[in-house]
């Protein structure tokens, strides 16, 4: 992987940028570039063939869909650094509740309470 990849992602991380869009058919490759960064931070991985999924073993936490699993992770624990993977969503981002959750979670996460 490249070293200027991974301090790109970094650097996007360090800004703050509450959503950073990946487009890659390299799942392996893109996990291993989150994980490098990412270091002990939580990560809450979705699908949408399976849901909800462990992103380190990659199996299936819970069967749901995109919303269902956006509005569980809605007030999931942003005291700490929490990332949310979302895999083949792209015909989802269309939504407007897909859209105005994740601008929620951006928010939530960007202005939480010090």
């Amino acid at each position: 992987m490249e070293k200027k990849t991974i301090n790109e992602l970094a650097s996007y991380i360090d800004a703050l940028r509450p959503i950073i869009y990946i487009n890659n058919f390299d799942f392996k490759m893109v996990d291993d570039l989150i994980e490098s960064v990412i270091g002990n931070a939580k990560c809450f991985e979705y699908n949408n063939a399976l849901g909800e999924i462990d992103f380190h073993s990659k199996h299936q936490i819970r069967k749901y869909n995109l919303i269902e699993f956006l509005e569980a992770n809605l007030e999931n624990g942003f005291d700490n650094e929490t990332y949310l993977v979302l895999k083949d969503v792209h015909g989802e981002l269309k939504s407007p509740d897909v859209i105005a959750l994740l601008k929620r979670i951006s928010e939530n996460n960007l202005y939480k309470d010090k």
